[in-house]
């Protein structure tokens, strides 16, 4: 993404110092432009009353305790609480209007964050991306967008970091993790695919980075997964006493369980297409794209909302895909502008680089 660089400016003595500046690529820069330009039209709507999005009954009843946080830190929900408490706060002074602001400055990150995962691809389907993710959250509670905004951060994390740097991919990976986690379901997914994708770059890369980040997250939130799988195992066991069939039936897996001959057909006819896809495209998709399209599929089998994350792992997985077209005219002064600037020798001198006699 982002890159630094340093620069020396004179002082009034005549020395120089040296200046850090950040090198900001001009794709990026035209999306963060855009953003900003959307940012005024996008609040003002917040304010009126327009666009509105709520809390959720889980965080509210924490919040209206009015309990220390060191006494709330031993509550199972206590980490969904941390993500929503900021909103929680705007809207005990402006009202309802305060948690509305604090989403929406997350949904317009999300938004963001996959605009400049598809920077390199055509405006159209930028944009298209965009209104697709827009109108999805439009449909959302508070709850749905902080989660996908940890989702689009954890695939901005994944495929735009060329060197991973461990303070600052370490605690970028945290918070990622701890906006997914209001929701079991989809903290499961973001958790199993950052394992998943940092195990494979220890493997592969034989880096002591990414070793590093594997485990502290693993050690980290390895007791806020266990303890949602179990709370998940308790609730869903009731009834028929069959947690699996019960979590199957709260999500996307209803519908295999009441049409298995419909959407077992269905399913094949999608692998078909998507073998001919893949073998059509000019490289074979990698370890990380298959993470990010796989976990979120086989999740969303257990709730509707963990099945939502499969959307922006699509269009960034395929978006980029797509090769823009390099127009003609360009190419002929890319071309031009080398044969300009081929490295010759000294004076006289030819393409060998000695001095002609």
């Amino acid at each position: 993404m982002a890159t630094s660089r340093t620069s020396n400016t004179r002082t009034r003595r005549g020395g120089t110092k040296r200046r850090l500046a950040l090198n900001v690529p001009p794709d990026i820069k035209r999306i963060l432009w855009a953003g900003l330009a959307l940012y005024v039209p996008f609040m003002a709507a917040v304010f009126l009353g327009v666009i509105t999005f709520t809390s959720w009954p889980q965080v509210e009843l924490l919040h209206n305790a009015r309990v220390d946080l060191e006494v709330l830190s031993r509550h199972p929900h206590f980490f969904r609480y941390l993500t929503a408490r900021p909103g929680l706060l705007l809207a005990d002074r402006f009202g309802d209007v305060g948690f509305s602001l604090y989403i929406a400055h997350l949904a317009l990150g999300s938004i963001l964050l996959l605009s400049i995962l598809l920077r390199k691809q055509p405006i159209f389907l930028i944009v298209g991306a965009g209104l697709a993710v827009f109108a999805i959250q439009m449909l959302m509670n508070g709850r749905g967008v902080i989660s996908w905004f940890g989702w689009t951060f954890i695939l901005a994390l994944f495929f735009e970091s060329r060197d991973f740097k461990l303070l600052c991919h370490l605690p970028a990976f945290g918070l990622a993790l701890l906006c997914t986690s209001v929701s079991s379901g989809t903290f499961s997914v973001a958790f199993t695919s950052v394992l998943a994708f940092t195990f494979a770059q220890t493997v592969l890369k034989k880096s002591w980075t990414f070793a590093v980040i594997f485990a502290a997250t693993l050690v980290s939130f390895w007791g806020l997964f266990v303890q949602g799988l179990e709370r998940n195992l308790s609730y869903f066991t009731l009834g028929t006493r069959n947690p699996i069939m019960n979590m199957l039936r709260h999500g996307a897996g209803d519908i295999v369980l009441e049409h298995p001959i419909l959407i077992i057909g269905g399913l094949l006819g999608v692998l078909a297409l998507g073998v001919v896809g893949w073998s059509m495209a000019k490289r074979k998709p990698d370890i990380l794209e298959w993470i990010v399209l796989l976990v979120p599929i086989a999740g969303g089998a257990f709730g509707y909302t963990t099945l939502t994350l499969l959307l922006p792992s699509v269009l960034t997985v395929f978006g980029r895909r797509i090769q823009r077209k390099t127009p003609r005219r360009a190419m002929r002064r890319a071309a031009h502008g080398q044969a300009r600037h081929v490295p010759r020798g000294p004076q006289f001198g030819g393409p060998s680089g000695f001095a002609q006699r």
